[in-house]
């Protein structure tokens, strides 16, 4: 299924459609650097329609159906090679990221998995972005706070319904950082839709530590430590903040942040086009970023923590992937595959590591991170 119209948008909003748009042909375009595609590889965006979920009509496209947005990539030859039962390879991005941070990525998974698709998890990049129900006085709505279960379910069943439309019995599921917590979430609910779990530096793994309130901090600590827990509390999101900022500044605000968080990236069309897509990922209408403060707690932990989540999960394997000089620490991963090895029931859990690579590891280290995405897709 190819591209679906937005009907209804404004001017500003069609022009920032447009703007995202050209970002991610510009990154596809980039992505046939990397990977050695194979001549006959392809690369496509695709729209597909799912049900009514969430609260409300998409803000870009009207009130027809919810649509979740991606990209495809196949390769024949690895196609045929391994078998038209075979589960394709399904990526789901980050807080705040889309499907083409995956840009280096997709041609050298093709060569070996055939079938790869990443995809705008629903409320994010050009997939549907219905209202969902911000918390607070902050945005006038006097809302009650969404519950971790409909957070969760925002994007569960939005990609169940993806699922059954594209016709696909089982799939390899891989989510990165808030992709990752989201993808153990689906597995819980729909087990028997996943062949392989691969979680990629995955936040809410961790219990946590409630003991940093009871900690000896200085008056500033505990001022801005009270500040960020009543922003988030109250539904503040990086992207609220990019959107009250004059063009100039919020385009080199995220400029800034590809320059440091990405050192990987040297390439000035590169940086452009990353920079364009970061920046107008954010200026679109507000939708998935609210789950944030129903999924998670200040600084990642999760309401919920996945680590036990996981030993219980009815799910083959298990694969966590993180980069060595990763802020989301490995021993999560190696607490859960302790703790599923030495028991009777639950998943095979490996954990990999890829060097000289950050939490955005699918970039600062693309080679590495292929091959362990490999080995974990067995």
């Amino acid at each position: 299924m190819g591209l679906l119209p937005f009907f209804g948008a404004s001017a500003a909003l069609s022009d920032r459609i447009t703007a995202m748009q050209f970002a991610e042909r510009s990154l596809m375009d980039l992505a046939r650097q990397f990977g050695r595609p194979p001549p006959d590889a392809t690369l496509e965006m695709i729209d597909t329609p799912v049900d009514a979920v969430g609260r409300g009509g998409c803000q870009m496209r009207g009130d027809g159906p919810l649509v979740l947005h991606g990209v495809v990539c196949r390769a024949p030859a690895a196609v045929a090679a391994a078998g038209s039962g075979a589960a394709p390879l399904v990526l789901l991005h980050g807080y705040a990221n889309g499907c083409l941070y995956f840009y280096r990525n997709l041609y050298g998974l093709a060569r070996q998995c055939g079938t790869v698709y990443a995809l705008d998890m629903l409320g994010w990049g050009l997939s549907s972005r219905p209202a969902f129900n911000p918390p607070g006085w902050l945005f006038g709505t006097f809302g009650s706070v969404a519950s971790v279960e409909e957070g969760e379910a925002f994007t569960v069943e939005s990609l169940e319904r993806w699922r059954a439309a594209r016709d696909i019995p089982k799939m390899i599921l891989a989510g990165h950082s808030l992709g990752g917590y989201l993808s153990v979430a689906y597995a819980e609910r729909y087990p028997e839709r996943v062949e392989r779990l691969i979680l990629l530096s995955p936040v809410g793994v961790p219990q946590g530590d409630s003991r940093f309130e009871d900690r000896a901090l200085t008056w500033k600590q505990r001022l801005m430590y009270g500040a960020l827990k009543s922003y988030w509390t109250r539904g503040y999101t990086p992207g609220s903040l990019v959107r009250t900022l004059p063009e100039g500044r919020g385009r080199g605000m995220a400029r800034s942040y590809v320059e440091g968080r990405l050192p990987a990236v040297r390439a000035e069309d590169e940086r452009s086009a990353l920079t364009e897509y970061l920046y107008t990922n954010a200026l679109l209408p507000p939708s998935g970023e609210y789950c944030l403060n129903a999924l998670l707690r200040p600084f990642a932990y999760a309401h919920r923590p996945t680590g036990g989540r996981i030993a219980a999960l009815n799910v083959p394997h298990v694969a966590f992937v993180y980069g060595t000089d990763d802020w989301m620490d490995v021993r999560g991963g190696t607490e859960v595959a302790a703790a599923c090895g030495g028991a009777a029931k639950g998943p095979a859990v490996e954990v990999y590591q890829i060097r000289d690579a950050g939490h955005l590891l699918m970039l600062d280290n693309w080679e590495e991170f292929n091959a362990a995405l490999v080995l974990a897709c067995g």
